[in-house]
């Protein structure tokens, strides 16, 4: 496929009107049939110059689209005019055209609002994508990285409580690991911030209880569910026993994933409810609830990853 002999076979008026750049027609016509999708396209379905030359219009938006589509960082960076659409060379009964289909961008993320059920990570995605588990080799997470890792391999304990120090890092890990194990496994999940969280369930139970029940079932049933500053909700005796344990219990049940993050340790953390009586039967009960289920991590700290 010669590109001078195709040139010889497009009007030259229909050319200049494609060229707003200054450009020669013979660079318009080169610029396309330079794209290796283009080449690939015309060698397999053995198209003729004269189809080609047709078609050249068809091929120089193709060759500009996927410029722009392989230029694209993310998501909100599309600088298509049809923004998030594609275009697709297809040939069927001896006619060429362009089919367009969502890019990738924009599947990752209807698939990513498809399975996060409620999603309260704190983190820009491209931050979390920027980091890998491998990055705090060398530092004192080494434990919890490897942590990480098993469990993405489904292996191991299904309960964890991850305390440490405010700023310790202990929320971007879990962000990263709820992000990228939804993804990966095509499950759903919730990530959700106990303080607003619990106290909407708290307040639906008393004025929407089908609302409060729909949603209660969602935290008990979701494949991941992490439930991140827990040491900063105010249980209350209603909220412990009408939301916390109900949900605690039926997840035990059925083993499925769930996180707790929190900035001390469980006797601690369970000790700050606002209960009656902080040291009540219950609360003694809960502990034992955690301890014999949740393995307890800490993170020390870790620096320059958020």
């Amino acid at each position: 496929m010669k590109s001078e002999e195709i040139v010889k076979l497009i009007d030259n008026e229909f050319l200049s009107k494609l060229n707003d750049k200054q450009e020669s027609n013979q660079d318009i016509v080169n610029k396309a049939l330079k794209n290796e999708d283009i080449i690939n396209f015309i060698e397999e379905n053995n198209i003729s110059n004269f189809e080609v030359a047709k078609n050249i219009n068809l091929f120089i938006n193709y060759d500009n689209e996927t410029k722009i589509c392989k230029n694209c960082r993310d998501f909100n960076s599309c600088k298509l005019k049809n923004m998030w659409f594609c275009p697709i060379l297809k040939y069927e009964n001896k006619t060429i055209y362009l089919e367009y289909d969502f890019c990738k961008f924009y599947k990752e993320i209807s698939l990513r609002n498809s399975l996060f059920l409620i999603n309260d990570i704190q983190f820009d995605l491209s931050d979390l994508k920027k980091s890998t588990f491998d990055d705090c080799s060398g530092t004192k997470l080494n434990v919890i990285t490897e942590f990480f890792k098993v469990v993405k391999k489904k292996k191991g304990n299904k309960f964890y409580f991850i305390y440490g120090d405010k700023k310790s890092g202990k929320s971007f890990l879990v962000s990263k690991f709820f992000n990228e194990y939804l993804m990966e496994n095509k499950i759903n999940g919730i990530y959700a911030d106990c303080v607003s969280r619990i106290q909407e369930l708290n307040d639906l139970s008393f004025i929407d209880k089908i609302k409060f029940n729909d949603l209660l079932k969602e935290y008990k049933t979701c494949s991941v569910l992490v439930l991140d500053n827990f040491s900063y909700c105010s249980f209350n005796d209603y909220k412990r026993d009408t939301i916390l344990i109900p949900i605690l219990n039926e997840r035990i049940k059925n083993g499925l994933l769930t996180i707790i993050i929190s900035d001390y340790d469980i006797e601690n953390t369970i000790n700050s409810f606002s209960t009656k009586d902080y040291k009540s039967l219950k609360n003694k009960s809960l502990i034992n609830v955690f301890k014999n289920t949740f393995k307890e991590m800490k993170i020390d700290g870790i620096k320059g990853l958020y």
